[in-house]
């Protein structure tokens, strides 16, 4: 076997029977004999030998199968990014506009401003910070949109929902109840980046 070569697990399943072997032989053997102690120490140092080369088979597979879970996890992304690496700014532009999540900086008067964008329209940060304060407090429903004059506030609440909604993060109002999150508020604040 070279440096190279994955280790076998026939060396330790051969050394292994090797040792039972020696070991059965030294301990049928009649006692204090020098025979039945030199059968009882081959079959140890067999033994010894199994269990070494057995846990070097058995590292390696975990480390081989360690490094195929990383590998199936990070291919979606490296997928996406070799995707991405060969797109014109066009396509660029209309793959942002589809995605699911994008935030917005914009220049104002106070500073930069953030937004989160949605099919509907964008949202303010500001706004999204204060909205999920208020359903932690009704968690596992979302603040419910009736108690609110203000229309604007109202269809940031749709389009909020509407962005959770089709991510999979919550379920449709039905009735008059309000919709309903289907993960844990710490999974939104970090989908959405406000988990610092």
């Amino acid at each position: 076997m070279d440096r190279f070569s994955p280790p076998s697990l026939i060396v330790p399943v051969v050394l292994s029977l090797f040792a039972a072997i020696f070991l059965s032989l030294g301990y049928n053997m009649p006692p204090n004999s020098v025979i039945r102690t030199l059968f009882v120490a081959i079959g140890v140092v067999l033994s010894g030998a199994a269990l070494f080369t057995g846990a070097d088979w058995l590292i390696w597979k975990l480390g081989d199968h360690i490094k195929r879970l990383r590998e199936s996890w990070y291919a979606p992304v490296l997928s996406l990014a070799t995707a991405i690496s060969i797109m014109n700014r066009e396509q660029l532009a209309l793959m942002g506009a589809v995605s699911p999540f994008r935030v917005e900086g914009r220049l104002s008067v106070n500073g930069v401003q953030w937004w989160l964008h949605t099919i509907q329209g964008d949202i303010p940060y500001g706004w999204i910070s204060g909205y999920l304060e208020k359903c932690a407090l009704s968690y596992p429903q979302f603040e419910p949109q009736h108690g609110y004059s203000d229309t604007l506030n109202r269809d940031y609440i749709q389009w909020f929902t509407g962005l959770m909604v089709s991510n999979n993060m919550a379920e449709r109002s039905v009735g008059n109840r309000p919709a309903r999150w289907t993960v844990p508020l710490d999974v939104v604040y970090q989908r959405l980046g406000l988990d610092e």
